[in-house]
């Protein structure tokens, strides 16, 4: 299970129901480097509506450019259009847009109902907010805003941002969807076979890199048909963790020493859609391992890296790879 600031979350890629508290993420990269923008101003709910309704004017039918303002003498040009603004059904903001702010710190989100209605920064250009049944927020004129994106369907959210001090405001527009349930029935117990290939073999000292481990799982049950299978083909991983231990030859070094056990990396590996697993490794720390423990050895040599999965009800090892540090 995904997881801010200790609290129980769905990311918006593993179907999240309209009960979920659903995560959406926006990861900012600058000239190929993970930064931080100026401002964040508000984060933008709409529905992917394919008719309208007094409610709702608007009709999009996939296409959220609809929603944005494209008169070049608009003073809001590129942003939401002034008549759909106050259409949103929710609204993320805090209280004050500088990225800078403490109300982007995410030690604020403990997902109460006060905490779903702000934007947090996970990491340098990673934020998040949290979608949940029951937050509420103010639009434009001060008003209260009940989460209104509380139907299974899919929706848009629209992040106002200001990219560097001075600069105007753009919008980025990513899409997600929600589900009633994700219960799926089945006559016979479900077989799965998964298959793990590990991205990375070898890297430098003092690199941080990204650990990427590729999954891929199949349904084996031969009398289910495709549209049950089609059901997994979205992330399925509900917990990933990861155990790191440096192989020794030397007989006066440990044989195996573990660096990372599987209860130590359980809340900082991420899963996307794809349910590929990332674990974000800082190989420099090995240096100060090394150094005040004489049993490890030196930093460099080989490693041997471990995925444990769960998956329904299977809890899943991966071969033992190695990594060759250098």
């Amino acid at each position: 299970m995904a997881q801010l600031n200790n609290v129980d979350v769905v990311p918006r890629f593993n179907r999240p129901t309209v009960e979920n508290k659903a995560m959406l993420e926006l990861f900012y990269i600058n000239n190929g480097s993970y930064t931080d923008p100026y401002q964040i101003s508000a984060v933008y709910v709409f529905s992917d509506t394919t008719a309208s309704s007094a409610e709702l004017t608007y009709v999009t039918n996939g296409n959220p450019e609809l929603l944005i303002d494209g008169s070049a003498t608009s003073t809001r040009y590129g942003l939401v259009a002034s008549a759909y603004e106050n259409q949103a059904l929710f609204v993320f903001k805090n209280d004050a847009p500088e990225t800078t702010d403490s109300s982007f710190n995410v030690t604020g989100f403990d997902g109460s109902i006060s905490s779903l209605s702000g934007i947090y920064k996970v990491g340098t250009g990673h934020y998040a907010c949290v979608l949940g049944p029951d937050a509420s927020s103010t639009d434009s004129n001060g008003g209260v805003i009940a989460n209104g994106a509380s139907a299974a369907g899919n929706y848009f959210d629209i992040w106002t941002v200001k990219n560097s001090n001075g600069a105007s405001y753009t919008t980025y527009i990513n899409r997600f969807s929600l589900y009633q349930d994700k219960i799926y029935v089945s006559t016979e117990p479900l077989g799965i076979t998964a298959t793990t290939k590990l991205v990375n073999n070898y890297i430098e000292l003092d690199s941080k890199v990204n650990l990427t481990f590729q999954n891929m799982f199949t349904i084996n049950n031969r009398n289910q048909d495709f549209s049950f299978k089609n059901n997994f083909r979205e992330s399925i991983i509900s917990d990933a963790a990861l155990k790191i231990t440096k192989l020794n030859d030397e007989p006066h070094l440990s044989s195996r020493y573990v660096v990372q056990e599987f209860s130590s990396t359980s809340s900082v590996l991420t899963t996307d859609s794809a349910d590929t697993v990332l674990y974000n490794w800082d190989t420099a720390a090995l240096k100060t391992t090394a150094s005040s423990d004489v049993n490890f050895g030196p930093p460099t040599g080989v490693y041997e890296v471990q995925l444990k999965m769960t998956v329904l009800n299977e809890t899943i090892y991966s071969p033992r790879f190695k990594v060759i540090v250098r």
